[in-house]
């Protein structure tokens, strides 16, 4: 902590702190709230249980009001705790892969999408790339594994020479 940070102390479990320790108040004279965010938290999270069925119909009637900015909210917190990445990280991969599946090509997420998948191994967690619904879809039909996929395409493979078919 630098040694001309500002402090306060919280009106509710008496610690001194950072400003930066509390939520923004411009009411306040100071700007900040006067419970530090440690024990807002505390307070809003027994709030929260005490109070599911009306915390849950207070988020299902703002979710009606504010489709657009929910649907986006959940993306960013699903790209985020999911695989890692922002939705500008999300976008980049996109054009790098020049707007389309990493896999196939085709501009169009499919199965009523309309974003691609974040293709990651399963094992290291390492996004591999975005791809489209079918493709993700065969991905993880085929186990996942490259010797799946070795095993299938080498089977394609057989109808393709002349003889007849075994």
């Amino acid at each position: 902590m630098r040694t001309n940070e500002r402090m306060k102390t919280c009106k509710k479990c008496g610690e001194t702190k950072a400003l930066a320790e509390f939520h923004r108040a411009p009411q306040n004279k100071d700007g900040r709230s006067g419970g530090c965010k440690s024990c807002d938290n505390v307070l809003k999270r027994a709030w929260k249980t005490a109070n599911l069925e009306r915390h849950t119909e207070n988020g299902r009637r703002w979710r009606e009001a504010n489709p657009e900015l929910a649907r986006e909210l959940k993306r960013r917190s699903v790209l985020q705790s999911k695989y890692g990445i922002t939705p500008a990280e999300y976008r980049e991969m996109l054009a790098s892969q020049n707007g389309g599946c990493a896999c196939c090509g085709t501009s169009d997420p499919g199965a009523r999408r309309s974003n691609f998948c974040v293709d990651h191994c399963h094992e290291t967690g390492r996004i591999r790339g975005l791809l489209c619904s079918p493709c993700n879809t065969a991905i993880g039909i085929l186990g996942d594994t490259v010797a799946s996929i070795d095993r299938v395409a080498a089977y394609m493979h057989r109808g393709l020479d002349d003889s007849p078919p075994t």
